[in-house]
């Protein structure tokens, strides 16, 4: 269990690392209001790295309020449940079945709702720690400026959101084709199967790495033309 715990630790931190790095690299290369870039040494990745990884975060830790509510609510839910779960075993009582339908419906609603906020901060954060790499702010200042962002270049912020769903979907579909095609050539040649399912799955871990750099260079590069 510790164990766990200093892994998770250590995966966060060099989350939060990488973030304010890449954000700042991308931030430093971009040239406003052109799709020239300037080329910089590997060494300011690790610099830029270093000099945000503080509000990096104070960012992510602002942002992670926002659904907090929504999961706490969703917990209390979940332990009436519980109780009133175990009071239906041994009662049987009608209602107690009908109060469970509700909670089961209330959670349900919850969850989705908690699921939405949750995005929203990874969204938000992301935009603060361009207000924060870019514009030198600190991390409350930064997230008031992603909010003055979103409310007044919010079609672009949609637009960035909905061409990233629409790749997003169109490399599910890709590998859906794919996977097909290595169904089809199990049945057929084993040697092939295998071949094609290592290319399956390394055309996943590529898609993904390209959809998380496009959509973090989009992201800066909007935020650069447009503050």
């Amino acid at each position: 269990m510790g164990g766990c715990l200093v892994g998770f630790a250590l995966y966060i931190e060099v989350g939060l690392a990488y973030h304010g790095a890449l954000t700042g690299v991308i931030g430093k290369a971009a040239l406003p209001g052109t799709t020239q870039v300037e080329q910089l040494p590997s060494r300011v990745f690790w610099k830029e790295g270093r000099k945000h990884f503080s509000g990096s975060a104070a960012t992510a830790a602002l942002a992670s309020i926002l659904p907090l509510p929504g999961l706490l609510l969703l917990l209390g839910i979940a332990a009436l449940f519980v109780i009133r779960f175990s009071a239906t075993l041994f009662t049987g009582e009608l209602g107690g079945s009908l109060i469970l339908l509700a909670l089961v419906l209330a959670g349900a609603a919850v969850l989705v709702l908690s699921l939405l906020l949750s995005w929203l901060a990874v969204l938000w954060y992301r935009y603060a720690l361009c207000a924060l790499c870019i514009e030198s702010l600190g991390a409350g200042a930064a997230m008031r400026a992603a909010l003055s962002f979103f409310s007044r270049k919010w079609p672009l912020v949609l637009g960035l959101v909905l061409a990233t769903i629409f790749l997003s979907m169109l490399s599910g579909l890709l590998l859906a084709s794919w996977g097909i095609i290595t169904d089809v050539l199990d049945e057929t040649s084993f040697a092939l199967w295998s071949i094609s399912k290592a290319l399956a799955m390394s055309l996943g871990v590529a898609l993904g790495v390209f959809m998380e750099l496009w959509f973090k260079a989009a992201l800066v590069v909007l935020y650069i033309d447009n503050k």
